[in-house]
């Protein structure tokens, strides 16, 4: 969830608060997004993920 002045709020699943986001390097964050298993036959839930974590990052 943006916030109205620029910075970026998320849910905290551990906690349940709405936590303020501060990289640990100034200026700098990067998103891990690990691929879909290759032992499954492709569904939709393979592409929703992906297109949830480029949301995220635009």
């Amino acid at each position: 969830m943006a916030t109205s002045g620029g910075g970026l709020r998320l849910h905290d699943t551990y906690t349940g608060a709405v936590r303020e986001f501060v990289p640990i390097r100034p200026g700098h964050a990067s998103i891990y997004l690990c691929g879909a298993t290759v032992q499954g036959l492709p569904h939709i839930g393979h592409v929703r993920s992906g297109v949830a974590f480029d949301v995220l990052r635009r």
